[in-house]
C-alpha cells in the first residue's frame, strides 16, 4: 500500500516507509508478452516512478489473467518466454547465465516499436536505462517488477501478505484489523476475477 501524500512530500520516517509497492491489474483477452503495449507501458511507468522517487525502494506487481505468450522474433535458447525468463532471475544464481538472460531481456525491450499510448520522452528515458544501465541496476529493476499471472500467484501473494501482516507488531490492533479485512477482501476479489 502506498501513502501517496508521504510519497509526494518525500516524508520518510523509518525503513517501513522506504519500501513501497505499486501495482496494476489488467484483464486481457489477448496474450501478454514483454513487448505487449500494456507490459511496456507498465515498465515505462515503473521506471519513471523509480527515477522520480529515488528515496524509496519501489516494487511493482503486474496482475493479469492473460496467457503468457512468446515475443515475436525473440526466442531464448532455454525456450522460456520473455516474462518467464524475467521471473527466473529471482532465483537464478549462476552469474554467467544471469548475465546472458539480462542481455536477452535488454534486446527484447530495445527492439523497435512505438506504442501509441506511451509518452515518447518517457519511453526514450526507459530505453536509455535499459541500454546503458549497469547490470546490477537493471537486475534490481527486474527483481522489483513482479509478474503475477494466475490465480495460484494471487493465492501465494495473499498468503505472503497475511504472514507479513501477522509478523509486523505495528499492525496489531483494531484499526489495523479493519485495514487487513479490506485488503484481504480486495485480494479475494482479484483471485475470483483472475480465474477462467
Amino acid at each position: 500500500d502506498i501513502d501517496w501524500r508521504s510519497l509526494a512530500e518525500g516524508n520518510v520516517s523509518s525503513r517501513t516507509d522506504v519500501d513501497r509497492v505499486l501495482g496494476q491489474v489488467k484483464y486481457r483477452e489477448n496474450g501478454l508478452s514483454l513487448r505487449s503495449e500494456a507490459s511496456v507501458a507498465c515498465l515505462v511507468n515503473f521506471h519513471d516512478h523509480r527515477v522520480r522517487n529515488p528515496q524509496f525502494h519501489l516494487h511493482f506487481r503486474f496482475i493479469s489473467n492473460a496467457k503468457i505468450i512468446q515475443e515475436r522474433g525473440h526466442m531464448h535458447p532455454s525456450g522460456l518466454k520473455g516474462i518467464e525468463l524475467w521471473t527466473s532471475l529471482d532465483t537464478l544464481t549462476d552469474p554467467v547465465e544471469r548475465a546472458d538472460r539480462l542481455t536477452f531481456l535488454r534486446n527484447v525491450l530495445l527492439a523497435p516499436s512505438e506504442p501509441a499510448s506511451i509518452d515518447r520522452k518517457r519511453l526514450a528515458d526507459f530505453r536509455s536505462f535499459v541500454r546503458k544501465g549497469p547490470d546490477q541496476e537493471f537486475l534490481d529493476f527486474v527483481r522489483s517488477f513482479c509478474w503475477m499471472r494466475s490465480s495460484s500467484d494471487l493465492e501465494a501473494a495473499l498468503v505472503l501478505s497475511k504472514e507479513t501482516i501477522r509478523e509486523r507488531a505495528e499492525l496489531h490492533g483494531f484499526e489495523q484489523a479493519d485495514a487487513f479485512c479490506l485488503q484481504a477482501l480486495f485480494q479475494h476479489v482479484l483471485l475470483i476475477l483472475s480465474q477462467p
